[in-house]
Formats: structure tokens, sequence, C-alpha cells
């Protein structure tokens, strides 16, 4: 399973001001991506994260934290800043396996 670009938008496609929602948002949305296609969390393999700015991260690692508790046990991950627009303070790109 292979997502394109998944936001931080709410539930009603609201998209916060705030950048650690929009952490809190993208990581609930793609559960619900996941959910959708038959897998989970645990079937992620790779995460490739777009940030805006580096003050993004600790929230990402808040959440990344949460959803991947076990250091043993978590997918690959690549965290790049670049020129989000419209508001956008991350986008998260997902590959999971789902046999």
């Amino acid at each position: 399973l292979c997502t394109s670009a998944i936001a931080g938008k709410d539930p009603q496609g609201v998209l916060p001001t705030d950048a650690g929602e929009q952490v809190r948002n993208a990581f609930a949305n793609l559960r619900g991506v996941l959910a959708a296609g038959g897998a989970g969390l645990e079937h992620v393999a790779k995460l490739s994260i777009a940030i805006r700015a580096n003050s993004v991260r600790e929230a990402v690692n808040a959440e990344w934290l949460a959803c991947f508790p076990d250091p043993h046990d978590r997918p690959a991950r690549h965290i790049t800043v670049t020129d989000l627009q419209n508001g956008m303070w991350l986008q998260i790109e997902a590959i999971a396996w789902v046999g």
C-alpha cells in the first residue's frame, strides 16, 4: 500500500494553523488510510515526511514515538524540510506491506 501526501486536515477538511495539531491530524489520517487499505501502523515499512520548518520536528517525533514505541520495530523514516504551500506544516507519504 502506497500513499500520496497525507496532510494535517481535521475530519471536516479544515487545515488548522497550529503545526502540532496538523501533525496529530496527519498521523490520524495516516491511520485512517491504512485502515481503509486493510492495514495498520504495524504494516508501515517506510515514512517520508516533508516539513515546512525544523521547528515541526519535535511534534513529529512525539507522534512518531507514540505510533511506533518499540525502538527495535520501527519503519524507516526520512524527514525533509521543504517549502510546503497553503498553510501546510507537513505531509506524510507511507509505504506499507499488506500480505
